[in-house]
């Protein structure tokens, strides 16, 4: 039997999410720098100065975080000194700009917490992150030992977020349950993998129920309780489905390794990726067309 220690996410959601930082954060140090997309940076970056006030946790800078979830760009990262002089690294953006800081984090050894603004995919508390080729193409999926320490998740902010981003990000969480049974058919599972099984057959219903109130909601930039409870299918419920079927360590044979998260849809995407006239094409909306 392996030593297992076994993490699971943890989040806020709300329009006042960012409130909860200096509580939450304050274990871990008091300066934070915060790394992402351009345009995410400007949505989010009033709030994270207001979630902050008063609160002892000290925003450094905001710096890009390079456009792509590439090795090169984490390298670039690395060498910032104020990257290098944060106790604390802040994710924010979608899932590139959270693959890129989750993968500096564990190179540096420094806490994670990310900030979605977007509601796209998981990629913000999942414990692995999916790195790309400089030419765009799919390089490999990068393993950390546990997933960021704490998601924070602004729904106001997402509601006034791309509607077709969210419309996307609906067809990856649609492609969970499917992807993961198949995946998991035939094979004896053990505790972690059979709890995301279990957890994935759920993932369905309230995108079936609440996705097209969520998204016309979306598209009106309003929060509500059915854009609520999509967006924390999205981001969270296959989140937390992801960190329990993904199973590498150093403990395991490699026979005995498993990763019952993808197989159809990410299939077509990760392969098309190959192609040139696929590289301006999202992750999402390939994987949309496949499931849907």
């Amino acid at each position: 039997m392996s030593n297992q220690t076994i993490y699971l996410p943890n989040y806020t959601v709300g329009e006042d999410a960012y409130d909860k930082i200096g509580y939450i954060t304050q274990a871990y140090g008091k300066k934070a720098i915060v790394i992402g997309g351009k345009t995410a940076i400007s949505k989010a970056k009033p709030a994270l100065l207001k979630g902050v006030e008063d609160s002892g946790t000290i925003l450094l800078d905001f710096l890009w975080y390079g456009g792509d979830s590439t090795m090169e760009n984490v390298q670039s990262l690395e060498a910032e000194p104020l990257v290098q002089e944060a106790d604390m690294l802040f994710a924010v953006g979608g899932g590139r700009a959270c693959d890129t800081v989750k993968v500096l984090g564990a190179l540096t050894n420094k806490p994670v917490f990310t900030f979605p603004t977007l509601a796209s995919n998981c990629a913000a508390c999942t414990s692995l992150s999916v790195m790309y080729n400089a030419d765009g193409s799919f390089k490999e999926y990068s393993y950390q030992n546990h997933p960021p320490l704490h998601t924070f998740i602004n729904t106001q902010i997402i509601a006034e977020s791309p509607a077709e981003l969210f419309w996307a990000g609906i067809g990856d969480a649609l492609s969970k349950e499917y992807e993961v049974e198949y995946s998991c058919r035939g094979r004896k599972l053990s505790h972690l993998p059979l709890l995301g099984l279990s957890i994935a057959k759920t993932c369905t219903d309230p995108l079936l129920n609440y996705g097209e109130k969520a998204l016309d909601d979306c598209r009106n930039n309003r929060v509500s309780p059915e854009l609520e409870e999509v967006v924390l299918d999205i981001v969270m419920l296959t989140g937390i489905v992801s960190n329990c079927t993904v199973h590498i360590s150093d403990q395991i044979a490699p026979e005995d390794q498993y990763y019952y998260n993808s197989s159809l849809a990410h299939c077509v995407y990760y392969g098309s990726s190959l192609i040139p006239a696929c590289e301006s094409h999202l992750h999402l909306f390939l994987l949309a067309s496949s499931v849907c």
